[in-house]
């Protein structure tokens, strides 16, 4: 796994990362070092991944999986043009991975853009935060009205059986004393922004009056007033509801695919919950129920009557969709609503297919997949893994063993269908099921995206700063990897002995 940053100095670093799966048949991802990139095409990259593999005594041909970001000299499928077809040529076996996280971010800030009037909504609360947040005067003010803000009482939707995830971030949201700026690059975190505003919309207007009233600049006074004129349009405010409520289901999405136990099946799993979920939204009754009248609470609170913009028989630079009738909800349903979840589906189904690669067809080895597979898969299965395999010619029979096994473990566990690879690889014993476990190590080890990479980036802000910026490589890597693996007990005696080898003066 790899991805490149900027550091303090303008230097291009490109982090590199591993995942495999130890002895005891855990996940691993752990940070091997920074490289510093004179040039950012192909052939340096590329060049760079694999001396880094070389010093570090990584067999290349044990690499089974890249994961990198969407850029097209990383994941190109032409031949010498991209970093992950050099490496492929040199081993077949490892297929590229586009980051599954990097995928989602795509997915939302595509579909927030496709709608006008989501679109305006977030450079709206861009603004708003920036203006707020840009000054410690307002900052002051700000402060003063949202730790007393009153529990709102428009969390409507929630049923006896399920609550809506929106109104959950809107509650979490209670405790917040700051008003979060929009994170530029995750647009999956922009859903904390918008639910403390939704949680605490009269203090965020209360704190724009009083900079109206008490700030000496002319352009603050302006800019708030222009503020509290956008908070109280009948458009931002069903906008900005319509977007949380939809965000609020893929947050969880975003997050599960940053942690560092989510394997490829579970990925995949997951986007596919995560798309019947959204598919599910698109309804009438759950527009009018968690949509409709949170919007028109918001509005009752602020003493506001929610409106439709003007509409004629023909509108070129503002959405004017034909609906039944000539209801205000019924243009925001229509014109808002329906229009977002359609662009998210469309998104997810393009980056997250039901269409798996052939490489994961080994998931109809899992227990919770086993009863169903074919004969066909079986014999894909057993030619794609054979140099995996330490004994492919009797991977046949040991299936039937690991059927039998798997047919006795779902009669005594009713939760076996929510088996996860992880779980799947401990119940495999290597040394009665070798083949099946030798599957289940590839297919944990394949990359789930480049996030550990983005972590790394983290420590070497804090590593390398302005009062840093000459720091050499080597020091570089050594006190990022000292950092990042703080967990790991180190035995000073044989640090000071090899220093000692060395013969150098302190």
């Amino acid at each position: 796994m790899a991805d490149e940053c900027t550091d303090v100095a303008n230097l291009e670093q490109m982090a590199v990362c591993i995942r495999f799966v130890d002895v005891k048949s855990i996940v691993n991802e752990d940070f091997i070092g920074f490289v510093p990139l004179d040039k950012v095409d192909a052939a340096s990259i590329s060049t760079a991944l694999l001396k880094i593999m070389e010093d570090c005594k990584l067999d290349l041909r044990n690499l089974r999986g890249q994961g990198y970001d969407g850029a097209s000299v990383m994941s190109g499928l032409k031949s010498g043009v991209s970093v992950s077809a050099r490496i492929k040529e040199l081993q077949p076996r490892a297929e590229y991975h586009h980051c599954r996280a990097h995928a989602l971010n795509l997915v939302i800030s595509s579909s927030c853009r496709s709608v006008d009037m989501i679109r305006t909504v977030f450079d709206d609360v861009n603004q708003l935060t920036w203006f707020l947040g840009g000054s410690p005067k307002r900052t002051a003010i700000l402060k003063r009205h949202l730790p007393d803000a009153k529990q709102v009482d428009y969390l409507v939707g929630d049923t006896d059986d399920e609550k809506v995830e929106s109104n959950i971030n809107i509650a979490n949201a209670f405790s917040k004393s700051l008003l979060p700026k929009l994170c530029e690059t995750r647009w999956s975190a922009r859903v904390d922004t918008l639910s403390v505003i939704l949680a605490k919309y009269k203090a965020v207007l209360a704190s724009l009056e009083d900079v109206r009233k008490e700030s000496t600049a002319t352009e603050a006074r302006t800019k708030a007033t222009a503020f509290i004129h956008m908070m109280e349009k009948s458009t931002f405010v069903v906008a900005i509801v319509i977007a949380h409520h939809i965000l609020s289901y893929t947050k969880p999405l975003s997050l599960a695919l940053q942690n560092a136990k989510c394997d490829v099946f579970k990925a995949f799993t997951d986007a596919q919950t995560c798309k019947k979920v959204v598919a599910a939204q698109r309804s009438d009754e759950v527009f009018n129920r968690c949509i409709w009248m949170k919007a028109a609470a918001i509005a009752e609170s602020i003493d506001i009557e929610l409106g439709k913009p003007r509409t004629v028989g023909r509108m070129r630079h503002r959405a004017n969709a034909a609906f039944s009738d000539d209801s205000v909800h019924g243009y925001y349903r229509v014109n808002a609503y329906f229009p977002f979840v359609d662009h998210c589906l469309n998104e997810l189904n393009e980056r997250f297919p039901e269409q798996t690669r052939p490489s994961f067809l080994a998931f109809q080895l899992l227990p919770c997949r086993l009863q169903n597979i074919t004969e066909e898969e079986i014999a894909d299965i057993q030619v794609r893994y054979e140099e995996d395999m330490p004994d492919s010619p009797g991977f046949v029979r040991e299936l039937e063993r690991w059927k039998m096994f798997c047919s006795g473990l779902q009669n005594r566990d009713k939760d076996t269908g929510n088996q996860s690879l992880e779980t799947a690889i401990q119940l495999a014993d290597p040394n009665y099921y070798p083949n099946v476990h030798a599957v289940f190590r590839v297919l944990l080890t394949m990359p789930v995206g480049s996030v550990p990479c983005e972590r790394s980036f983290s420590a070497m802000r804090r590593l390398k700063h302005w009062s840093r910026s000459t720091m050499t490589e080597d020091r570089l890597s050594g006190l990022a990897s000292l950092f990042i693996h703080r967990d790991i007990t180190v035995c000073r005696e044989k640090i000071m002995r090899k220093f000692d080898e060395t013969k150098k003066r302190l």
